[in-house]
């Protein structure tokens, strides 16, 4: 790419930096702050003090977020690049490299100017949202291939772990292998989630993009962005159209979009714990569209939803509300309404003055008012039209993007009789009654009632946080597969992070499985002079269970330089 416009690198010392992004801020954000604040006026009645405080702090842990986080930003009207003199602590304790990746971030930014795009232009707050995500992503994606080119990996590559990070790993979870933010881990979950979805969603949207259609699609996005925010976490929906939406209830249409709604919920379930996580996974694969207007003391909300559930969550949905097999078709009805009878218990409102009606996968909900008027209002607002979408590429069909192998493939090993061997990997294993799986993502997966254990090949320089973090959310998509509820898997308060070369990390990891405890062992064995290793992950969830472990484990043999080291 030639540069077609000249920018300027401006260096500022920290109060010249502030003062200049909080003027450039309050310009162009203050129509969109005001979008948001009587937006939520509305669907709350005028009375924001609810929500107020569900998320105390919020001005002041944005701040420290900035503080903490913030070493450059790029203005598009005057083509500046703005960086702070001074590097932040975090991003000194990150490393060069975590430096790196965040200034190649803001130079893609610079080059989205040079393709003559902008962020101007939104006309509410979730398009707003939907918009930044698009832009983040694609710089992200520009640090992502800096930094690829430098390590000598594939761009592919590179891009695919990225992905398959974002497939794996909570906001949470993130946040804790990443190290980069402190206040954002201890931070409000509202703030948490509106101030980490332009990166991490946008970044999972561009990503998707760029493995199915490369550079043409994401100047595409670029140039022709989604509008609203769930279609950041479906791209194939803005890919197809297939989203339909509501007419407008009112004359000014209001609605909360999926991440507002998902963030309300997220702040709900931590003044609430005894709210199910599963709830927002609910809501993130099934939301559709939204509307609302409010008249008076009464609000009128009709929701889209995607009523379908697979077997994991209807035998979830069995588990939370001990409802038996039979009455599995009224669940999918009833979801919907199980979490915003939730939300709006989350906000005082009893359940008394909640009025809804389903229609196919349409849900209803008139809230406040006079009784007698409530359930006319959501038969009426249940029958409200839906526009059709439109495809962002109407003369074609893309499919989604499957997630390709992230790392080096090393391949299944053997298993003859109980012996396990692997020849690429040079490992050899005494697996006495044990059963393996499959499982492309590891060379081995083998469990026994009351154990699990999962060999993987990553090559890549271990690192204590990214490799383990790795591990884990292999590990968490391993309890997914076995049905286990990973709502209780936290590794922010339950895992302690250790050195990586030939130490064991252990913790005791509360779940809502068939088991009170979790045993999580992780072993990072270094392979190749240090440029990758083998990680072994062992669960344990009964001392049986443990006691085999321990005799698997004691078994285990392997060489520093296997033949997949000679591999390209």
């Amino acid at each position: 790419m030639k540069l077609t416009i000249q920018f300027a690198v401006v260096p500022l010392d920290d109060d010249a930096f502030f003062a200049e992004y909080n003027r450039i801020a309050a310009d162009s954000t203050g129509a969109l702050q005001k979008e948001l604040s009587d937006t939520l006026s509305e669907f709350f009645g005028g009375d924001l003090s609810k929500l107020e405080a569900l998320s105390a702090g919020v001005r002041g842990e944005v701040k420290s977020v900035r503080q903490e986080q913030l070493l450059a930003f790029y203005h598009f009207p005057t083509h500046r690049l703005i960086v702070r003199r001074s590097i932040p602590a975090a991003l000194v304790a990150g490393g060069e490299r975590t430096r790196l990746l965040a200034l190649a971030h803001e130079v893609g930014h610079a080059l989205q100017d040079q393709l003559g795009l902008t962020l101007s232009g939104s006309t509410n707050f979730d398009e707003s949202l939907a918009l930044h995500a698009v832009f983040e992503g694609d710089a992200t994606l520009t640090a992502i291939l800096v930094d690829a080119h430098r390590n000598g990996v594939l761009p592919s590559r590179a891009v695919e772990r990225s992905r398959l990070s974002l497939q794996m790993l909570s906001t949470s979870q993130l946040l804790e292998v990443s190290g980069l933010s402190p206040q954002l881990s201890t931070a409000s979950p509202m703030v948490r989630d509106l101030f980490l979805f332009p990166y991490f969603q946008g970044q999972r949207f561009i990503s998707d993009l760029y493995q199915t259609g490369g550079f043409p699609l994401v100047e595409r996005a670029l140039r022709n962005p989604p509008k609203r925010t769930d279609d950041i976490f479906s791209p194939q929906r803005w890919l197809d159209g297939s989203t339909a939406r509501f007419e407008p209830l009112s004359d000014t249409h209001r609605r909360l979009g999926l991440v507002m709604l998902r963030a309300m919920m997220e702040q709900c379930q931590a003044k609430n714990p005894q709210m199910s996580s599963a709830n927002n996974r609910w809501i993130e694969a099934h939301y559709k569209d939204d509307s609302f207007r409010r008249a008076g003391s009464t609000l009128t909300w009709v929701t889209e939803w995607d009523t379908s559930m697979t077997a994991q969550e209807t035998s979830s949905m069995h588990t939370v509300l001990e409802l038996d097999p039979s009455q599995a078709e009224s669940i999918k009805l009833m979801h919907p309404q199980i979490v915003f009878d939730g939300l709006f218990r989350c906000f005082d409102v009893p359940e008394s003055d909640q009025q809804y009606a389903p229609a196919g996968e349409v849900l209803a909900v008139v809230v406040g008012g006079p009784s007698a008027d409530r359930e006319r209002l959501a038969q009426s607002a249940v029958k409200t039209p839906l526009i059709p979408g439109v495809a962002a590429l109407p003369d074609q069909h893309i499919p989604p993007p499957s997630v390709e192998a992230a790392y080096r493939p090393a391949g299944q090993g053997t298993l003859t009789d109980d012996s396990w061997a692997h020849e690429k990997l040079g490992l050899k294993l005494q697996l006495t009654d044990a059963k393996v799986i499959p499982n492309g993502g590891a060379a081995l997966t083998a469990i026994v009632p009351g154990a699990a254990l999962l060999v993987t090949f990553i090559d890549e320089t271990p690192n204590p946080k990214n490799n383990n973090g790795f591990v884990n959310g292999v590990l968490d998509a391993f309890l997914r597969a076995s049905k286990l509820d990973p709502a209780g898997f936290s590794l922010s308060t339950k895992h302690e992070w250790t050195d990586a070369h030939l130490t064991w990390t252990t913790g005791s990891l509360e779940t809502r499985g068939a088991y009170d405890v979790v045993r999580v062992r992780a072993l990072v064995i270094p392979l190749c002079k240090g440029t990758a290793s083998v990680d072994v992950v062992a669960m344990a969830f009964s001392p049986a269970g443990q006691r085999q472990l321990d005799t698997w484990l004691s078994t285990l043999k392997g060489y520093a330089n296997p033949s997949i080291c000679a591999d390209p």
